[in-house]
């Protein structure tokens, strides 16, 4: 599967016309868990951005892809270890307007072979941006052209934006003759499948009042179509209902609700520090799982770009696979 979106992925960057292109590698390396997820995503239209300036402002197409592979370990209490491994592809499209409204719409598919489990959704994005205030011009970093070349400029305006996600999500566990027994030696099924919906509402708010600092909070609101422990009791890795935010793409939670804030700092010249707090009620027991995150980016020149952080999870939850995990993110993306 990774060679065949990886051939997917470059098939596209080839074909595709597009005036800004990103790819990104990160990878997440926990006590428990870990994960590697590359992306990409671009804006369709002309690489001409000297045109692009001097016409009058149109829609914006963009597109985005991503795959990830996440692992997560549980240990018995007979001593063995049950590991899970799970790939995730999301695929989609969407639109920015001159009047700064937005729409994106994703698609996501995820498997679990050890677990004969699966589940695909989509979600759909409508954004608005408000600008305000008087528009500021700063000099490009790295910049040796003619100071009169108005590409050699950046603009900024305050700016205030509001987003309201909609995803559904489909699980559906498929029983064989195959199954493996839990941690609690309780036996799957021979036949049949094991299935459940959950749809999730997201409403978050984005403030840019300076160029060098922006803030970010969000609540989500989660539903399902049957009692989530019925669903549970099946999986080799009851752990599920408690992931961090390193997992969350591949190994999504079975949370009641989830409140995320964040800020972001553009202080030094090549620098970005990005701090994240999210916490969230585990449906299945009504138990707490937090986490906090730091990042720190730095621009390599034009093209390149480093991220490291830290996280630190949390969780009061009887079926957390760890009370608390300490998490390393890496991060390498190039733009052109």
């Amino acid at each position: 599967m990774r060679i065949s979106i990886f051939a997917l992925l470059m098939q596209i960057l080839v074909t595709v016309p597009a005036h800004a292109t990103n790819i990104e590698l990160e990878l997440s390396q926990g006590s428990e868990t870990k994960s590697q997820e590359l992306s990409a995503d671009g804006q369709f239209g002309s690489s001409d951005s000297k045109k692009k300036k001097r016409e009058k402002e149109e829609n914006s197409y963009l597109w985005d892809l991503s795959y990830t592979h996440s692992t997560i370990q549980v240990k018995q209490q007979t001593g063995g270890v049950i590991t899970d491994n799970s790939h995730s592809v999301t695929v989609g499209a969407g639109l920015e307007t001159p009047s700064r409204f937005s729409f994106n719409t994703d698609l996501n598919y995820s498997k679990t072979p050890e677990e004969n489990l699966q589940s695909y959704g989509p979600s759909m994005v409508f954004g608005y941006t408000y600008e305000f205030g008087k528009k500021k011009t700063f000099k490009k970093k790295n910049s040796q052209k003619d100071d009169n070349d108005n590409d050699d400029e950046e603009d900024f305006k305050p700016s205030v934006g509001a987003e309201l996600t909609i995803g559904y999500d489909n699980y559906v566990q498929t029983f064989g003759k195959t199954a493996r027994r839990k941690a609690n030696g309780v036996a799957r099924p021979v036949t049949g499948s094991n299935e459940i919906n959950k749809k999730s509402g997201e409403l978050s708010l984005k403030v840019h009042p300076w160029s060098w600092v922006s803030a970010r909070a969000s609540y989500t609101k989660y539903s399902y179509n049957k009692d989530v422990n019925e669903f549970l009791q099946y999986l080799d890795v009851h752990a599920i209902g408690h992931v961090s935010a390193g997992m969350e793409d591949a190994l999504a939670g079975f949370y009641s609700d989830t409140k995320t804030v964040s800020l972001s700092f553009y202080i030094l010249e090549d620098w970005e520090l990005d701090l994240e707090h999210s916490a969230s009620t585990v449906i299945s027991d009504q138990s707490e799982s937090s986490y906090d995150k730091g990042t720190v980016y730095v621009d390599l020149g034009e093209t390149w770009r480093l991220g490291a952080g830290f996280e630190y999870s949390k969780s009061n939850g009887s079926t957390a696979v760890e009370p608390t995990d300490k998490t390393f993110l890496l991060s390498l993306a190039c733009m052109f």
